[in-house]
């Protein structure tokens, strides 16, 4: 099953040959690093003692900067390269990694790209965060003797029932993993049960739920809510990480809420302009975040057009909506505004944060809707002060030094 996939994507791959060099010629960075053909960018790095981490997106960029930050804690001589899968993750890998001795996208998972990049770099271990499964990278590293830690791992029940009619060859390429760290029990065996090695299995936690510091929420909130612009009586709604279609729900939701001060953050700002005309059709006026960061004056919504700054407005918020979740696409990280000290609404697609919605759910940190009815409900609530929503700040361990001490350990850091 295997050869046949190998096979397979070597043929797309040179059928697609020509809107590969055309896609070059219009971004020549992205195109050929996914190519493995900037040659410099490789030999650069070669023979560094370079430990190669991966981050699909923005939200495993951030898991990423949580590990590095603990390595550099214990090992501050760590030398690593970043490469993310998305344009919205390099560009904040970019900004959050000034010291990585390169940030590069990662390769197309086929022979001719992963020989060049492999001839002319060999890193000492390869750490990928959450879980993305490359058969022809991971032959490519067994071949050149290169380990892989998978860290923060996950992997849904969707995902594994397709990866279980590969058992096989699966368990074949997991034979280069030195440790599998997994967020869940249920994410433990879900890996074990499409071919990874028990013996290799840890379950530490989720990276993502680790505090940041020690200071008081509290504090925090107070902070946030005075750069924000707000008042003591105002109630502010945050509409995080929003897909297609969760934008008109959330106009809905809102329209009816004169003094209601809202910041809606589309998962991907390429669809900033859709998002625009969704809003103007609602009769909805807004600022975009870049020009006015404040509700300071008549706004009362904001249209975010950064990244990495949703982190920390949600400890002002007094209300948080994390979407994918009323689309069919399972789910973004809804412990963020839980950690910050807020409760969190979300939609019934949570298959890939299963667990995390059925814990929210039981321990009150938030609420499961269904529709602009179901939000403005509970906006309602949270207005009138009768929500009763539990509130929760952090794990007492951090699952970011567990994770970096074992890799420093596999990989001998």
């Amino acid at each position: 099953m295997l050869t046949i996939y190998k096979y397979f994507v070597n043929l797309v791959y040179f059928l697609a040959w020509p809107v590969f060099i055309y896609k070059q010629s219009n971004a020549a960075r992205e195109w050929k690093h996914r190519r493995g053909v900037d040659r410099k960018l490789f030999e650069s790095i070669q023979g560094a003692n370079v430990i190669w981490l991966h981050a699909s997106s923005v939200g495993e960029v951030g898991v990423l900067e949580r590990i590095v930050s603990a390595i550099k804690n214990i090992n501050p001589e760590f030398n690593y390269v970043i490469s993310t899968y998305t344009k919205t993750g390099q560009e904040l890998a970019i900004n959050k990694f000034p010291d990585a001795k390169a940030v590069f996208y990662f390769p197309l998972d086929c022979y001719f790209p992963l020989r060049r990049i492999f001839a002319r770099f060999n890193p000492k271990g390869i750490v990928i965060v959450e879980t993305e499964i490359w058969p022809y990278f991971l032959t490519f590293c067994k071949k050149y003797n290169v380990p892989v830690i998978l860290a923060n791992g996950r992997l849904s029940g969707k995902s594994t029932s397709q990866y279980r009619h590969f058992r096989g060859p699966l368990s074949k390429a997991f034979a280069v993993y030195r440790k599998f760290l997994m967020q869940s029990d249920k994410d433990a065996e879900r890996i074990e049960s499409i071919g990874a090695d028990a013996s290799i299995i840890s379950v530490l936690g989720n990276v993502k739920y680790d505090s940041d510091d020690n200071e008081d929420n509290s504090v925090k909130r107070a902070s946030v809510r005075e750069k924000l612009g707000l008042r003591n009586t105002d109630t502010f709604f945050l509409a995080a990480s929003t897909r297609p279609g969760e934008e008109e729900i959330i106009c809905e939701a809102i329209r009816e809420f004169g003094d209601l001060k809202v910041l809606i953050a589309p998962r991907h700002l390429e669809r900033l302009d859709e998002v625009k005309e969704i809003l103007d059709s609602h009769n909805l006026p807004y600022c975009l975040y870049s020009e006015k960061k404040s509700f300071q004056g008549r706004e009362r919504l904001i249209l975010m057009d950064k990244m990495g700054i949703l982190k920390e407005l949600f400890y002002g918020a007094d209300i948080s909506f994390v979407g994918g979740t009323l689309t069919d696409i399972g789910g973004h990280n809804l412990m963020e505004p839980v950690l910050a000290g807020g409760p969190v609404i979300f939609g019934s697609s949570v298959f890939n944060v299963a667990e995390v919605s059925e814990k929210i759910l039981a321990s009150n940190w938030g609420a499961q809707v269904a529709n602009a009815n179901d939000i403005k409900a509970i906006i309602q609530k949270i207005k009138d002060g009768s929500a009763g929503f539990e509130s929760l700040s952090g794990q007492t361990e951090s699952v970011s030094n567990k994770t970096a001490e074992i890799i420093i350990k596999e990989l001998g850091l």
